[in-house]
């Protein structure tokens, strides 16, 4: 999970995050598995120096506005401790997870020496990239896109991703699948204007890196029911928050059986409530899965 260090700004002119070590305590869960930094300064002080902000100022008056990279921003007392908490040595030595360290030797907001102080608090593995001729925001788009580019495959070595697939080609109305013999099982699936993949569990030979054919007709089968009923309760204007549907199937005697639990939460009587599940068995999935379709099959 990369965390950047550069100062983030919202349009509100409101600084919500600015320093890399604030995310410090975040980065101790056991979910994050890697970390990266982008300019990131060495000491606590630094963010405080770069903003310029008065610190005796902000104890005073609680806040203190000033400009950075043409931004009206506030920094206010609780940035304040929340950058000058933490103690990075300790913090760095004990963080137990792959860092990559990113930083450009021209920065002129952050010196690149703070990027040789980071690389030698931290325990490996770890890693550092210069961002030769890059300033400290990364403005240039060819700059923030190496960088987004080094990170992804720094990434994957370490969290569970989902490789960069080419898809088949697919006119507007198709589903078109493709699949790599190499892939084993991994099929690409394009739907024009969505793409998804589609897989088999390991424990089968897949590489379990998209839903099985049988999860994506169950969840047909789920969607189709909440839309459909989601129109109706809309065009009958009750009194509906919300919509589960949960289907699981199973097989006897080699033949297959859906199971559709679903939950309408809302104020509704005993008769809506036997409206609902009729309207649920007129879904179209619900009408070709039980009553069964013709399929043509053609070799091109």
């Amino acid at each position: 999970i990369p965390a950047s260090a550069d100062d983030f700004v919202r349009a509100d002119g409101k600084i919500y995050g600015a320093h890399w070590q604030i995310f410090m305590p975040a980065l101790e869960l056991p979910s994050i598995k890697a970390v990266a930094t982008i300019g990131a300064p060495a000491s606590s002080g630094h963010i405080l120096q770069t903003l310029g902000a008065d610190k005796q100022k902000i104890t005073t008056d609680g806040t203190h506005k000033i400009k950075f990279y043409g931004n009206d921003i506030t920094v206010n007392q609780q940035f304040v401790d929340d950058v000058t908490a933490e103690h990075l040595t300790d913090k760095l030595r004990k963080l137990n997870k792959a860092l990559l360290i990113m930083h450009s030797p021209i920065d002129e907001i952050v010196s690149i020496d703070n990027a040789g102080t980071l690389f030698q608090l931290a325990n490996h593995p770890k890693s550092f990239v210069s961002l030769n001729k890059a300033d400290h925001l990364l403005s240039k788009k060819a700059d923030a896109k190496y960088a987004a580019g080094i990170i992804y495959d720094w990434a994957c070595t370490y969290i569970k991703t989902t490789p960069n697939y080419k898809y088949p080609p697919a006119k507007a109305g198709e589903v078109s699948a493709a699949l790599n013999i190499d892939d084993t099982y991994l099929t690409r699936i394009n739907m024009a204007d969505h793409k998804i993949l589609a897989d088999e569990p390991k424990d089968i030979g897949g590489t379990d890196l998209g839903a099985s054919p049988m999860q994506l007709l169950e969840a047909s089968l789920a969607s189709c029911t909440t839309i459909t009923l989601s129109m109706y309760i809309t065009r009958k204007k009750w009194a509906v928050q919300h919509i589960d549907c949960v289907v699981t199937h199973s097989k006897t005697d080699g033949k297959t059986s859906f199971n559709r639990a679903i939950t309408v939460r809302g104020n509704l009587t005993e008769q809506q409530h036997e409206r609902i599940l009729a309207i649920a068995n007129k879904c179209p999935m619900h009408k070709i899965i039980s009553l069964g379709a013709d399929i043509n099959s053609f070799l091109i």
